[in-house]
């Protein structure tokens, strides 16, 4: 486990207050839980999976989701213990941040999946500003501009996702309902009644990845899954999710994941990939409040 962390202020009474900011380079003990948490928690997954909680929903965050996490809520996260994640984050805390995320309809959003990768550089921005040798005020306020920025794309990014055209939106249910079938660019294209080519843009614009690249990734999630609760022989698992062999299952898997699926499978034996709480008190395992 190692963070690059940037301490900022705990000083009440302002309206926009950064108390800290940083990259996250989690381990398998990393969770952090907060009562009636007083700040808000934005963060930027760049790989791996993890567990959140906000009261009481539950989800689970990969490669370029985004978690808001606001006040005064419960707050429970954890990194998987056998992908965990790295990722980018601030604390941030006071009126202003309440009416931006109320303004920008983001008071009741706790995830956003499968952000464009640009927003990595917002969160960036806004990390620097944090560590710059500026007067309090001063520094605040440039952060507080970068926090915006973040705020206005997430809240883009939901507006563009909500008004997508119809036939995005079947895309999408017609490749969820078709994992374990071989189906190809051409396949999806023709549910929806347009060419191959128009299909991937489709795709793209209102998802941010290519159809194949959201297959690939639904059919890792499906396997993750078959291999942590059945025990079904890893050769049977590739047939079902229609890799051509169990060896180019295993070689997919690992460039995804990092471990080959018998690894995985070991990892998780015994585990049930739950977050647990400690008789509803507030437990931290690293010494910060991030």
């Amino acid at each position: 486990m190692s963070e690059d962390i940037c301490y900022v202020t705990h000083e009440t009474g302002l309206p926009f207050v950064v108390e800290m900011a940083g990259i996250s380079y989690c381990d398998a003990s990393y969770r952090i839980s907060r009562q009636r948490s007083p700040i808000a928690v934005v963060e930027y997954v760049l790989s791996g999976r993890g567990t959140v909680q906000e009261n009481d929903q539950v989800f689970s965050a990969g490669p370029g989701d985004v978690y808001l996490l606001h006040p005064p809520r419960r707050h429970v996260y954890a990194a998987d213990s056998t992908d965990p994640w790295p990722k980018i984050w601030c604390n941030v805390r006071g009126p202003l941040v309440d009416s931006l995320l109320q303004a920008y309809q983001l008071h009741q959003v706790c995830h956003i999946p499968d952000c464009p990768p640009e927003l990595y550089g917002q969160f960036e921005a806004l990390l620097e500003a944090a560590r710059q040798d500026l007067p309090l005020a001063e520094k605040l306020d440039r952060c507080a501009v970068h926090f915006l920025e973040i705020v206005v794309a997430l809240a883009g990014l939901l507006r563009t996702r909500s008004c997508m055209p119809d036939e995005a939106g079947r895309l999408l249910a017609y490749i969820d309902a078709h994992l374990l079938e071989p189906v190809g660019v051409a396949d999806m294209a023709r549910s929806i009644f347009r060419s191959p080519s128009y299909t991937i843009r489709l795709f793209r614009r209102a998802f941010a990845k290519t159809p194949y690249a959201y297959l690939a990734a639904r059919r890792i999630e499906a396997a993750r899954q078959l291999l942590a609760d059945t025990n079904l022989p890893v050769q049977e698992i590739a047939r079902q999710l229609c890799y051509a062999d169990q060896h180019y299952f295993a070689n997919v898997f690992h460039r995804a994941t990092g471990q080959t699926p018998r690894q995985y499978r070991r990892a998780c034996h015994g585990e049930t990939g739950n977050i647990r709480y400690n008789g509803g008190r507030d437990t931290q395992h690293r010494s910060r409040q991030d």
